[in-house]
């Protein structure tokens, strides 16, 4: 987080733009897209003039679509995890969570057993993390909703090492998602450019030692700062924000409840989570909740639902990470005309939380 967005103009706490009031599960949504996106082969490729939150569809947002709650990155017993998975699922249940995906270290953790735990309203997707060690560096990546399981997959780079984790996370059935690339400093934007395939890059990992705001003084990239460098060259990759959770103590370094995405999908299923993800559908936050968001052709507007007592700066942002427009209060529009490339919002709260909406692309540059 920039040292602006820490220090919040207490003046600033009128709207730029007051938008109507939705229901929390129920806001409708509608983004505007400009041109054909490009998906990972084997998900979808869609020409689509209105899509939600990032995400190509055939048309509007329609009031059959709700908001979900969920945990992308998160382990039990089963690898190093403190918690048996009904446990750990438990704890995103009985706190407000519609889903939680189950990513234990090199292998499968089969989410069957776990039918006490999951209802109408919470579900557990099955998934892995992959790890490899190019060189003696740490690559690891997610498969989400995977539908077998997937051994080892080495590599002698880290481009190698992240493009066969993808490939065999895609061949599983799954998303997959590049996990922490600063936790031990292990790899940086320019390595992942080449890979191809992969839908998330995970850029708020909540859990210790990821070092998400990068160390400027020794000439690493925040995150944030990875991926609007990949999005400026072109590749299309959603980000997200995750517990990486071991520890099930709230307020623990490595505990759960940090960092999560909301999914907009119309059925809580694992199938529809897993392609809302892969579109784009979702924002990711580390606290705060959106209300509305909207992108027309000229124009991108969104609204916070807002905490008592809380202050908000909402920012613009478009190719290398440039401060387009700031804006104080609980609501934006921002103007797109004459804009290239692509522009995404952030918000940041007087609390240090903050919520990531996905990119928008305004020009026919983009690819997976």
């Amino acid at each position: 987080m920039d040292a602006s967005a820490r220090h919040l103009d207490a003046a600033g706490a009128g709207l730029k733009t007051a938008l109507p009031a939705s229901s929390p599960s129920k806001g409708r949504t509608l983004f505007m897209h400009l041109h054909p996106l490009q998906f990972p082969a084997g998900l979808a490729t869609v020409a689509a003039a209105a899509f939600c939150l990032g995400a190509a569809l055939p048309g509007c947002c329609d009031a059959g679509e709700r908001w979900f709650r969920g945990n992308l990155h998160g382990h039990t017993t089963n690898s190093d995890g403190k918690l048996p998975p009904e446990e750990a699922a438990l704890w995103y249940r009985e706190h407000g969570y519609h889903f939680c995906v189950i990513t234990d270290h090199r292998r499968l953790t089969p989410v069957e057993p776990l039918v006490r735990v999951q209802t109408p309203e919470f579900i557990v997707l099955p998934g892995i993390e992959l790890d490899s060690k190019p060189g003696g560096r740490n690559v690891h990546t997610c498969g989400i909703n995977i539908r077998s399981e997937i051994g080892p997959q080495g590599g002698e780079t880290v481009p190698d090492a992240l493009q066969r984790q993808v490939d065999a996370i895609r061949a599983a059935g799954g998303v997959a998602m590049i996990n922490h690339p600063n936790w031990t400093r292990a790899f940086n934007a320019e390595e992942v450019l080449p890979v191809r395939g992969a839908a998330l890059l995970e850029i708020y990992n909540m859990s210790s030692g990821c070092e998400n705001e990068g160390d400027p003084e020794a000439g690493l990239r925040s995150t944030e700062g990875m991926w609007d460098w990949l999005l400026t060259r072109g590749m299309r990759i959603w980000g997200t924000a995750t517990d990486d959770v071991h520890t099930y103590v709230a307020g623990h370094p490595d505990g759960p409840g940090k960092g999560w995405v909301m999914v907009r999908a119309h059925e809580l299923t694992p199938q529809a989570v897993a392609s809302a993800l892969a579109r784009g559908d979702f924002y990711a936050s580390t606290g705060v909740e959106l209300q509305d968001v909207r992108v027309e052709r000229e124009s991108l507007a969104l609204k916070v639902r807002p905490t008592a007592g809380v202050r908000y700066r909402i920012e613009l942002r478009g190719p290398e990470g440039r401060l387009l427009e700031v804006a104080h209060g609980e609501a934006a529009r921002f103007d797109l005309s004459g804009r290239t490339g692509y522009v995404r919002a952030r918000v940041v709260a007087s609390d240090g939380s903050l919520a990531l909406l996905q990119p928008v692309s305004l020009q026919s540059t983009a690819r997976d």
